[in-house]
């Protein structure tokens, strides 16, 4: 039982840095995935270079948090947004949309407390923000 468990210890330790909250690439092969191989990937990278400079630097100053640690929270959303955008083929439903921003904010509730979260959520609604546009349904 031990080795069972230490195996499986040393088996989920491969997947991901500990400090990454990025998850596993769930390796989707639908009609979207196929015809655009390697889009988690690459769409990640871009958003990173594009838009995380800005939306580190507002959310740092609208929530005093490290950047290194929203860094790392931005990028899991990012990621968990970009699954769900490949599984449903393009499409992100308000229900799908609000589990992975439900995600999001349970992650900033937890580094914030036990200050309050109106200055994170005021980031999320601004015309601003330049991820803004991961918090909008796609039909």
């Amino acid at each position: 039982m031990k080795k069972l468990f230490l195996g499986l210890m040393v088996t989920c330790g491969a997947w991901a840095r500990p400090d990454s909250l990025i998850p596993p690439d769930p390796g989707y092969t639908n009609g979207f995935a196929r015809s655009n191989p390697g889009y988690r990937q690459r769409a990640a990278e871009s958003y990173e270079k594009t838009y995380f400079p800005v939306a580190l630097a507002q959310l740092r100053r609208a929530t005093g948090l490290p950047e290194d640690d929203l860094h790392r929270v931005l990028q899991g959303f990012v990621y968990r947004w970009l699954d769900r955008y490949v599984e449903l083929e393009g499409h992100m439903p308000a229900d799908d949309l609000a589990e992975v921003v439900g995600w999001l904010d349970g992650e900033m509730r937890e580094r914030l407390h036990p200050k309050p979260t109106g200055s994170y959520e005021r980031w999320k609604a601004s015309p601003e923000n330049s991820l803004a546009f991961l918090f909008r349904v796609h039909q």
